[in-house]
């Protein structure tokens, strides 16, 4: 089975240390590939992504310039199009389980490798408080999409690249074409991350309408229903 892990990086060294750090050390790397794509960083960031690459045995691209999220994913996948699957984590996330890419391969093997798979989260830096409410209560389902997904090649196929028009939110650009083909998303509990977000972010007036928006399109469009362990999420 082969196995793609696509991480994009941007700059924040400090929070890539610790995301990196925990992914190096959590993944069973007999089971995947993984490729770090310095978008066009700092040279600080860069140079210390290019010694946890040589370290470690990781691949890394490097752009000379930011070109956005999507079209870097978008050049790893034309690279391996006869992956089995392809993980996208975000540089911001801290991935807390052991060998969370095994648990990863049998939850697609649970779903028949036909959905995109995500993770439940806990949020870390998140002080945005209102009518009582932290920002995770507002926004418990925040991550699905989010910053972790995983994309059988069943589903590429249908679904094809992702959309690089933009230079982010590309996984909720996705899930709109997946729900537009019926194509549903899971996420499981199984694998345990930690997203070190920015207070700032919380606080950004413009940030917590987009999200209270999205928030409400869910309400009304997606399903959620407990199963166990896991929690099942249907776009329609």
């Amino acid at each position: 089975m082969k196995h793609i892990v696509i991480i994009p990086i941007f700059n924040e060294l400090d929070t890539v240390k610790v995301s990196l750090g925990a992914y190096i050390k959590n993944t069973d790397h007999s089971r995947c590939s993984t490729y770090l794509i310095d978008d066009g960083s700092d040279t600080e960031t860069a140079d210390y992504v290019k010694a946890m690459a040589k370290k470690h045995g990781l691949n890394l691209l490097r752009n000379q310039k930011n070109i956005g999220k999507p079209k870097s994913i978008n050049r790893v996948i034309h690279a391996n199009k006869d992956a089995d699957f392809f993980t996208v984590i975000d540089s911001d996330m801290v991935v807390k389980t052991p060998r969370w890419n095994r648990v990863l391969e049998k939850a697609h093997g649970a779903w028949k490798n036909q959905a995109i798979l995500g993770v439940k989260l806990d949020l870390v830096g998140y002080e945005f408080k209102r009518g009582g409410m932290t920002f995770g209560d507002l926004f418990p389902f925040w991550t699905l999409p989010g910053g972790f997904f995983s994309i059988p090649s069943s589903v590429f196929n249908k679904l094809g690249y992702f959309y690089d028009k933009v230079r982010r939110h590309e996984d909720a650009e996705y899930c709109r074409r997946a729900a537009t083909q019926r194509i549903e998303w899971y996420y499981t509990s199984d694998i345990k991350t930690t997203i070190l977000s920015h207070v700032s972010f919380a606080n950004n007036p413009l940030y917590v309408q987009i999200k209270e928006r999205e928030l409400n399109i869910y309400k009304k469009r997606s399903l959620y229903i407990m199963q166990s362990h896991k929690v099942y999420y249907s776009p329609f």
